[in-house]
């Protein structure tokens, strides 16, 4: 059975055969990327990828929620998130 996920590594490997890097470097580049990205979000900065998809820091408040074991009413604190929103090419490739 087929596997639905690709991993960071496989990527780097797809890279490096279709730009003809060695295997290594594909993967430093791919990591390379994803740290930017990573310090682009963590700094507060939207990063948009255009043709693929648009990241954007955002902060969810503090909520109320209840513990499922036991029914208690919990604060759950708040905290900062990344939503994504695809692009329309992406979804256009799904979609085919």
């Amino acid at each position: 059975m087929a596997s639905n996920t690709i991993a960071r590594k496989e990527i780097a490997e797809k890279v490096a055969e279709k730009v003809g890097l060695s295997k290594t470097k594909a993967d430093e580049v791919v990591s390379i990327f994803i740290e930017e990205i990573h310090e682009q979000l963590r700094l507060g900065q939207v990063v948009n990828l255009p043709g693929f998809a648009k990241f954007t820091p955002a902060l969810r408040p503090e909520r109320k929620g209840k513990n499922p074991a036991t029914g208690n009413e919990i604060v759950i604190p708040a905290k900062k998130v990344v939503k994504v929103k695809v692009s329309k090419t992406t979804e256009d490739i799904l979609n085919k």
